[in-house]
């Protein structure tokens, strides 16, 4: 079992995407650069958590808990959220591929927490059928 805990308010992925026009007036995508110092921040937390910890990067299918403790009372939407916290995993090295997550079980937002409160746990644990 491997677990990693990270203070901070987690953004919902799908809400932080911007879009633009070439001047040849092909239209792309980005992601915020918000969301990027965020998934960078975090993706080094997490980091430094599993060098701390000695945890291996976990390169099998997997079943994960994600928890997360929002500030705001706004209604997130859990899989937009997840989506920010694996592919953080992901960038932290703690996962090889976020499609290796097979199973969400017991997964769930929780709003309107204390500013100092907000954070996200993650439980990732051998998937066993």
């Amino acid at each position: 079992m491997i677990k990693y805990t990270v203070f901070c308010q987690t953004p919902a992925k799908k809400s932080m995407g911007r879009c633009g026009v070439t001047k040849q007036g092909k239209p792309f995508s980005y992601k915020d650069p918000k969301y990027e110092s965020w998934e960078k921040d975090v993706a080094l937390a997490l980091s430094i958590q599993r060098y701390e910890r000695q945890s291996p990067c976990v390169d099998h299918e997997c079943w994960a808990k994600i928890l997360v403790y929002r500030q705001h009372n706004r209604i997130a939407d859990l899989s937009n959220v997840i989506q920010s916290v694996e592919d953080a995993l992901q960038r932290a090295g703690c996962i090889e591929n976020d499609n290796l997550i097979k199973s969400y079980d017991g997964s769930r937002v929780y709003h309107g927490v204390p500013k100092d409160e907000a954070r996200f746990e993650v439980t990732l644990l051998d998937l066993i059928d």
